[in-house]
């Protein structure tokens, strides 16, 4: 399977784990675009309301989100590309 194209199924849900990454990544570029041109005042407000959720930060929803992103596109470029397939193989058994 090192030459052949990657199955339809394989293709989709490549394209669906990167429009996934794709989407987290640009949500929150213009996430950090906006609030950057926010009022001070505005951002004192809502670090006022948001402090409580600081103290209960989830562990493996907010520190290991990076990782699953990360998964998320070395995943679908794994199963879109079939010289990734040949350089990192998966072996059954």
């Amino acid at each position: 399977m090192n030459d052949q194209t990657p199955s339809a199924g394989a293709l989709r849900g490549g394209w669906a784990l990167s429009g996934l990454a794709i989407a987290f990544l640009t949500f929150d570029g213009v996430l950090k675009f906006f609030l950057d041109k926010m009022p001070p005042e505005a951002m004192a407000d809502s670090a006022k309301l948001a402090y409580p959720m600081n103290i209960m930060n989830p562990w493996p929803s907010h520190i290991l989100f990076p990782v699953y992103l990360g998964v998320f596109i070395w995943l679908g470029l794994y199963l879109r590309m079939p010289a990734l397939r040949a350089f990192v193989p998966v072996r059954k058994g």
